[in-house]
């Protein structure tokens, strides 16, 4: 298996657990979607639910979070690929 590839089993999970979206986004459905597997944290676009999902390993996403937390002005900076 590819580490960039989640396994079969991360895929199926990731399609009957509970997402969750920021108490900050309100009822706007502009807002990416977490949820918690057994190794991983998916991340989805809520406008498109069935779209593609990123697989984040638990460690990199704690330290998304810290990041964030230590510096809240990330949250505003895009993201450029």
């Amino acid at each position: 298996m590819n580490k960039r590839e989640p396994s079969d089993v991360a895929r199926s999970q990731a399609s009957v657990v509970a997402w969750r979206k920021s108490t900050y986004s309100g009822s706007s459905d502009n807002c990416v979607e977490v949820a918690a597997l057994s190794r991983a944290i998916v991340i989805r676009d809520s406008k498109d639910p069935d779209g593609p999902r990123i697989y984040v390993g638990r460690s990199a996403w704690t330290e998304l979070v810290r990041s964030v937390r230590r510096n809240p002005s990330l949250v505003h900076q895009p993201i450029r690929l």
